[in-house]
């Protein structure tokens, strides 16, 4: 079973996130000390060691996955399913992103009108053919 990730590692387990629990909760223990008593360094250490062991095993489990359902789709001559497994192999992004639309100023707009109208200023500045036929005419002359 798979844990949802907010840096979007989706082949971590379960098994390897109550790891990390454990690792961060140790991690506090150990910072709130002056001193570190010994046992707790070993602890400490031991967490880290399994939690990178148990990651790269997830990692490896889940492009193993990722490279058999390739092969299945290749054999179905599935297009849409190995474009989709490459995609997520090479972190590309598929589907809409709704990146913020800001002002001139910088302040994000959150009206889709206000949005919508700067998208407009935006494409007119730099679609503005005019001004680039007065500059193309400057340096023509600065260059006779």
């Amino acid at each position: 079973m798979l844990r949802g990730s907010p840096a979007g590692k989706q082949w971590t387990r379960d098994e390897t996130w109550n790891v990390i629990d454990r690792y961060k909760e140790q991690k506090e223990k150990v910072l709130g000390m002056e001193e570190v008593p010994e046992k707790k360094k070993e602890t400490y250490e031991s967490l880290i060691k399994e939690f990178k062991k148990k990651c790269r095993k997830d990692n490896e489990a889940w492009h193993e996955v990722q490279a058999l359902k390739a092969e299945q789709a290749a054999r179905r001559n599935d297009t849409r399913t190995i474009y989709k497994v490459v995609n997520t192999l090479t972190n590309k992004i598929n589907g809409n992103t709704e990146l913020p639309v800001k002002s001139k100023n910088g302040d994000v707009l959150r009206n889709p009108e206000d949005q919508a109208k700067r998208w407009v200023e935006h494409f007119k500045k730099i679609l503005n053919q005019e001004d680039l036929e007065e500059e193309l005419i400057i340096v023509e002359e600065k260059c006779m």
